[in-house]
């Protein structure tokens, strides 16, 4: 073999050995309350997503929130083009509700670490970001306390699968412009009082599969920026499982949509 095929062998193996490095998502173990640390491309949208879960808020200095709109489309309220709330904006994050995950670009050009506290139904991670000139990266949260989905633990894996999958599938359903034939929806429209510096209306019930959804609709009716969390809407004694918010901050005049499950509620 000539030198300069030897060389372009060398090249393709290096190559192929970086992809395949690349490829590999970063899988970080996390409890509620330890503060864990990751790398992020500096210049592409990194993956983030939870083993055996599904995300249900982000809380951090980040820009709004894209693909997180409701099935009606562009919300009542005024909303104005994507863009950080403040100058001190860290990231932009990119939603996909169905499945849970969330996809996070770093703003700027600084090298100053992005902080997250991530929520689920079942807890909330705190995350030290470092941003890294590397390609697009895939994140992915595992809490050894949280119940498994493991084939050895007898039929513990079936229900554990079944009630993911449930949650994920009536959220699926509260974001279809279509309601599926096995679950009952209600348009209630009833206002709540929930702050004086907030409106809220219930617009929308779904019921079936061993779940109730409720839709809300969220105005800041203050003058003043207004920070939201998905604690707020976990109401004690009620069963939620599941919380979700298209925006997480909101201007005076900004409204968002709120969307909680839990459990109960066959047709």
């Amino acid at each position: 073999m000539d030198k300069q095929a030897w060389q372009a062998g060398l090249l393709l193996l290096a190559a192929a050995s970086i992809d395949c490095r690349a490829a590999q998502p970063q899988r970080k173990e996390v409890r509620d309350g330890l503060t864990v640390e990751a790398i992020v491309s500096e210049r592409e949208a990194t993956r983030i997503r939870v083993e055996d879960g599904m995300i249900t808020g982000v809380v951090g200095k980040i820009q709004s929130s894209t693909g997180c709109m409701g099935p009606d489309g562009p919300m009542p309220a005024p909303q104005p083009a994507i863009q950080p709330l403040s100058p001190t904006a860290e990231a932009s994050i990119t939603c996909d509700l169905s499945k849970g995950e969330i996809y996070l670009s770093p703003l700027g050009q600084g090298k100053k670490p992005i902080n997250l506290f991530i929520s689920t139904g079942r807890a909330t991670y705190t995350l030290v970001l470092h941003k890294d000139d590397r390609p697009s990266e895939t994140i992915v949260l595992f809490d050894p306390s949280a119940p498994r989905i493991d084939g050895h633990k007898g039929d513990a894996r079936p229900r554990q699968a079944g009630h993911v999958k449930g949650i994920k599938t009536m959220l699926k359903a509260m974001l279809a412009s279509r309601t599926p034939d096995d679950l009952l929806a209600e348009d209630v429209d009833v206002p709540l009082r929930l702050w004086q510096e907030a409106s809220l209306t219930l617009v929308r019930t779904y019921r079936g599969r061993g779940f109730v959804g409720e839709r809300y609709h969220l105005t800041n009716t203050s003058g003043v920026p207004m920070t939201l969390t998905e604690q707020e809407f976990d109401r004690d004694g009620e069963g939620v499982v599941a919380v979700a918010i298209d925006q997480l901050n909101l201007r005076p005049g900004d409204a968002t949509w709120v969307y909680v499950i839990r459990r109960g509620g066959q047709p």
